[in-house]
């Protein structure tokens, strides 16, 4: 137990203090029916850490040892899983890196050392081992959420990263990782005390770490720095105490799961006849079914165990992406894609889909796959413009900003599409044009209603405004200081903050809109935010050579 920031022993059933020691760090381990406890102990000096191994009974040192610590002092994280010691090390300017010990009675035998440049193991980072593997979160150098965060699973003797899957969640610490049939549970965030901000949890297989679902948010149920989040797994169940809630979640399989289980079972080890149990469960009415047959015919698709069948494959998988989860539809994307050109015929087929959701998710593979050069996709892509189905032209304009070495023979299209751009839904979608045009610049030759409709979009949000703003520049420095000078004489402000911004990026090349932008200036003297980017702008265009 801790006691007043000592370690010490208690006697469960009286409560009678055995003993306490000025350390920190406990962890019990156990050799010949002896249990003893190791500690942890500032070094002698900055980047030294000690060690210490004393009997649970009666506090006696049994031995002690000197191991690395972090450059800037004696910080230490200890994990002791049996006989397995994992320590990180977390410095400022050094790598992040894990040290593996085997405990003996003795003193440590040291096993291997891990070092990662952008990961770290923090101080709540708790490590379970499962089946002769250690699994743990491993943080980004910022120490919160980020990128960089990953769940691994390694091998204890030599610290090989076996497995890693993205782990990525808000801010905050990490919660509890526990492992109990076949799955690992992880809280990605949710250790600070307002009580009201979700905590997200993310549920992966053992033993590739595939994730189950999406994140399940628990809501109300974060924890404080006074008010830690409590686990328990029982029976499949997921019970969490946490600030002001608790909370049972039901991670059993569902019925309807192992329905689809066994019905693949019962066909026996014969490839070819488990592939045909799951193209028929794919089209079974249950969507839990149909999405379990789609996760399992595409890890066999991804396999190539099952190539002479794609013709029956390939549009059910492509058929399952427009209604599973964003999870799923990204690995049945990214087993599709990895085909390459042999899915273009079958992608082309369900292109012509009646169901707009199953359009989609072939325009946004078809935009996934660059190094296809296939003429049949590009003749997808065109003929999808012309669909009258505004979400598949935002995917569509998307899909071709990933192909714009083919920007000549989209032009005419594009052009037509700029000319007919008059409902919000058309400007969401020049938007998007504008979005992945090279460099911004617009087709040519330049379609009527161009300019009135960049000067429109100037009145959108910030990010659809100053992408017309880029727009407005490409069409060279006379046509965009006539613009801009013409919007600062106008009476909107708003547009006038875009103008500014604009004139600025030119440069020396926007001082011939000096004398309209000090008008401007006296004119909206009173409107804050223009007066913000304005006297910036001003001087920084003064002052250009």
């Amino acid at each position: 137990a801790t006691i007043n920031k000592e370690v010490g022993a208690v006697v469960a059933a009286t409560g009678k203090l055995l003993w306490t020691t000025p350390v920190s760090a406990p962890g019990l381990w156990r050799h010949e029916g002896i249990a003893r406890v190791l500690v942890t102990r500032g070094g002698s000096k900055p980047g030294d850490s000690g060690i210490a191994c004393v009997d649970l009974r009666s506090g006696k040192e049994a031995w002690s040892a000197q191991i690395e610590g972090d450059a800037e002092g004696p910080k230490l994280q200890l994990r002791l899983l049996g006989s397995h010691l994992v320590t990180s090390h977390r410095g400022k300017t050094d790598p992040h890196y894990l040290i593996g010990y085997k405990v003996e009675p003795t003193g440590l035998k040291q096993l291997w050392k891990q070092i990662d440049e952008k990961r770290c193991l923090l101080s709540d980072n708790p490590m379970t081992m499962h089946q002769g593997l250690l699994y743990t979160r491993l943080n980004g150098a910022g120490g919160g959420g980020d990128s960089q965060s990953a769940l691994v699973a390694m091998q204890p003797d030599t610290g090989k990263i076996v497995a890693e899957a993205d782990a990525t969640g808000g801010s905050g610490r990490n919660g509890p990782i526990i492992v109990n049939d076949g799955l690992v549970i992880v809280q990605l965030d949710g250790s600070h005390p307002t009580g009201q901000a979700p905590g997200n949890l993310r549920v992966y297989r053992l033993p590739d770490l595939e994730p189950v679902g999406g994140i399940l948010q628990t809501h109300n149920l974060t924890g404080g720095y006074d008010t830690p989040m409590a686990f328990q797994y029982v029976d499949g169940r997921l019970i969490i105490r946490g600030c002001n809630r608790i909370a049972c979640y039901d991670l059993r399989k569902s019925p309807d799961q192992l329905k689809a289980e066994q019905a693949i079972q019962a066909v026996g080890a014969d490839a070819d006849a488990v592939i045909s149990r799951l193209l028929t469960l794919a089209t079974d009415a249950d969507v839990q079914i149909r999405e379990f047959a789609g996760r399992e015919l595409a890890a066999r698709v991804a396999a190539g165990q099952a190539d002479s069948r794609q013709a029956e494959e390939l549009p059910v998988l492509v058929r399952l992406m427009a209604e599973t989860d964003p999870e799923q539809r990204r690995q049945l994307a990214l087993t599709v894609g990895s085909l390459g050109e042999a899915a273009v015929p079958f992608l082309v087929e369900s292109s012509r889909n009646p169901n707009a959701l199953v359009r989609i998710a072939v325009v946004e593979l078809l935009g996934q796959m660059g190094g296809v050069d296939d003429p049949r996709i590009d003749t997808v892509l065109l003929a999808a413009l012309d669909d009258g189905d505004p979400n598949l032209l935002e995917a569509t304009l998307t899909s071709l900003g990933k192909r714009t070495a083919k920007l000549d023979l989209y032009q005419p299209v594009l052009v037509k599409l700029i000319d007919a751009a008059q409902s919000p839904v058309d400007r969401e979608a020049m938007g998007a044009l504008l979005r992945i045009l090279p460099n911004n610049v617009p087709p040519q030759p330049r379609p009527r209603k161009l300019e009135s409709l960049l000067v429109d979009l100037l009145s959108e949000d910030a990010a659809l405004a100053y992408r017309a703003v880029d727009a407005i520049r490409a069409l060279g420095d006379d046509d965009a200081l006539r613009i801009f000078i013409s919007l600062l004489e106008a009476d909107d402000p708003r547009r006038g903050v875009r103008v500014v911004r604009g004139l600025a990026a030119m440069g020396a090349r926007a001082k011939p809109a000096l004398p309209a932008l000090e008008r401007a200036m006296v004119k909206w003297k009173g409107t804050r935010s223009f007066m913000r980017s304005a006297q910036p702008s001003y001087k920084t265009i003064q002052e250009a050579e």
